[in-house]
């Protein structure tokens, strides 16, 4: 019963009515009075009460809510309400929506968002709701965007012990009981992010709690153990079958070249229904489905069907069999967190991959991810911790990085423009290796409708917001192998400036926009780029009937060890054609590179800024005069 009064709605004081602003910071536009996360371990949920102070104008902005869910994470229970400066409640009475959130390159999660009612200066807003998950690591993070005045947290559980791994910062001490561990924290300061950084929960203070398993001394024993265990069963599961060698036979046997064999087998295993990518099954609906768990190689071929790590072990048990050296591997994840060994947790190595030795060259494969290409390697499974399970306890090491080449975005279009400055383009957008994969991927549970709108609101951040887009449209998405391709046409308002008898044309359709990135001359935090990537466009613009280009053939270049671009623009009669190429192979530039990285961008930023000169016609002048 405690429980569940911990998670009702919370009195509101005098002082929470005429709270102004933290000491010392009048600037602030809104601060955190109440943040409470409890997590329930034998129920795979965690309760969130958020209580917030509007300050300003400016913080009205947290009257709008968006919680990101990753993986098949829901929200239940969501309830919110608007508490007024006189005392008077308004309450939330619609439902939230969910949508997907672009973070750029391509990189989306899932969010549910909702918009407080009624908001202004001095109102507190508060929401609550519970997320539940078959499968999480439980965590606390103790550290917010906004100053807190108070944080409460609790996690229950029974069986085995925890025990917290806490980072650097938190001096506060626990209190234990049996099955629980509560912690009480009050002026808490804001974290202060920055933009394009890492994801700050690598930064922020946190407490993670891991079984406190009898016999293993350290987090080193741990992986040992762990990954001698796991070689067990994956061996096993592997087996020696032989109707796993009668279809590797069957398929390559009489085929000479070694890496046609390997691709060709890798296309086998696609085929197997991937249930990973599928919406999450309750039991019930598993039972009805007739779907039965894979004990081996040999179920996945009966079957038909099996999860990612089935997948990518029915790839290693035909590899084998077809005469190559290949393992499975263990990966860590990056996407929202970086891997830590010092945590002693399954869930730190969260996916797999497979190796492969092809002729002496080691290769890296993921057949187990759906519409995954032979040879690209996921962007969040590269450049990260991996392990290589063994008899003896494995070994840790890096995956490759993923290659400028291995994501590319390709547009090539026309553009006509007006005499009034507006432009109206025909663009063919090709998205290319892990560029395509990531939008197949998050259009999975949508129809046809869904994912041309979700283009359409991807070309529409590429451009000026008042910009109008259209996908005529895109094929590909069911093609793995193959180029993702989109047919857009859109139109935008104002795009040449005027300057009398002058047109001034920007000639860079698609410029770089997130200079907020290098706003401040220093930075705490590294640059992030979630993957190495390639722009490449192609472009001409038609002039409008009666002007001429003034400037002449242009060239912008500039280059860093990892990252390059370059700009032509060429007059041919009427048009003005313009090829852009920036080509970007990094994803941590640290803090001590930043000034460099900075110059790099804003010498992109000049380039891209850069317009052609176009002047009325003396004929057309008179005429118009």
């Amino acid at each position: 019963m405690a429980w569940s009064q911990d998670q009702s709605w919370l009195p509101v004081t005098d002082q929470e009515l005429k709270f102004s602003a933290p000491a010392g910071d009048a600037g602030t536009i809104a601060v955190q009075l109440y943040f409470a996360n409890y997590i329930d371990v034998n129920d795979h949920s965690e309760f969130y009460y958020r209580r917030v102070k509007i300050l300003s104008e400016a913080g009205r902005e947290y009257g709008d809510v968006t919680i990101p869910l990753p993986g098949k994470l829901k929200v239940q229970d969501l309830q919110a309400r608007t508490i007024h400066p006189d005392g008077s409640i308004v309450l939330y009475r619609d439902a939230p929506f969910e949508k997907t959130i672009l973070k750029g390159r391509g990189l989306k999660y899932r969010a549910q968002s909702f918009t407080f009612p009624d908001v202004t200066v001095g109102s507190i807003v508060e929401y609550k709701y519970k997320l539940r998950n078959d499968y999480y690591r439980p965590e606390w993070i103790v550290e917010h965007n906004l100053f807190t005045v108070k944080e409460s947290f609790r996690i229950k559980y029974s069986g085995l012990e925890l025990y917290p791994v806490i980072s650097p910062g938190v001096a506060k001490e626990l209190t234990r009981s049996k099955g629980l561990v509560t912690l009480e924290m009050e002026n808490v300061p804001a974290f202060q992010a920055e933009a394009q950084m890492p994801p700050e929960e690598n930064y922020k203070k946190n407490i993670t709690f891991v079984p406190a398993i009898a016999g293993y001394s350290s987090a080193d024993f741990f992986w040992t153990m762990y990954l001698r265990a796991v070689n067990a069963g994956l061996q096993a599961f592997i087996g020696n079958h032989h109707e796993i060698k009668t279809l590797a036979d069957g398929m390559v046997g009489k085929m000479s070249n070694s890496e046609q064999k390997l691709q060709y087998l890798y296309s086998r295993a696609q085929e197997v229904r991937n249930l990973s990518y599928e919406r999450h099954r309750t039991g019930a609906e598993q039972k009805q489905e007739n779907l039965k768990e894979n004990k081996n190689v040999v179920d996945v071929l009966k079957h038909g069907y099996g999860t990612q790590y089935d997948i990518n072990l029915f790839f290693v048990a035909l590899a084998r069999a077809a005469g190559f050296k290949a393992d499975l591997v263990l990966v860590s994840n990056r996407a929202e967190r970086f891997f830590r060994k010092e945590i002693p947790s399954p869930g730190e190595l969260d996916s797999s991959l497979v190796y492969v030795n092809l002729d002496k060259k080691e290769l890296y494969l993921d057949p187990g991810t759906r519409f995954c290409p032979y040879g690209i390697i996921r962007w969040m499974r590269a450049s990260t911790e991996a392990a290589f399970p063994a008899f003896g306890g494995g070994r840790f090491f890096k995956t490759r990085d993923v290659q400028q080449n291995e994501a590319v975005i390709n547009r090539i279009g026309h553009a006509t423009l007006a005499e009034d400055g507006s432009l109206h383009a025909e663009v063919l957008v090709i998205f290319l290796g892990g560029e395509a994969l990531e939008r197949r991927l998050a259009a999975l549970e949508t129809d046809e409708a869904g994912r041309n709108k979700s283009l359409e609101e991807e070309v529409k951040s590429w451009l000026p917001r008042d910009s109008t887009v259209n996908i005529v449209e895109s094929q590909g998405w069911e093609e793995g192998n193959q180029p993702l391709r989109a047919k857009v046409e859109f139109d935008v308002p104002g795009y040449a400036s005027l300057a009398g008898k002058r047109i001034l044309l920007p000639t860079s359709l698609f410029p770089w926009r997130q200079k907020e990135v290098f706003s401040h001359s220093d930075r705490k935090y590294p640059v992030y780029f979630p993957y190495a990537f390639s722009e490449i466009d192609k472009i001409s613009f038609k002039v409008p009937q009666g002007y001429s280009v003034e400037t002449g053939q242009e060239k912008d270049e500039t280059r860093l060890p990892y990252a390059s671009y370059r700009k032509t623009v060429a007059i041919e009669g009427d048009e003005v054609k313009t090829e852009r190429y920036l080509l970007f192979n990094a994803i941590f530039v640290e803090p001590n590179g930043y000034s460099t990285l900075r110059d790099f961008f804003a010498k992109v930023k000049a380039g891209d800024d850069a317009q052609e000169i176009l002047r009325a016609q003396a004929a057309a002048a008179a005429a118009k005069d």
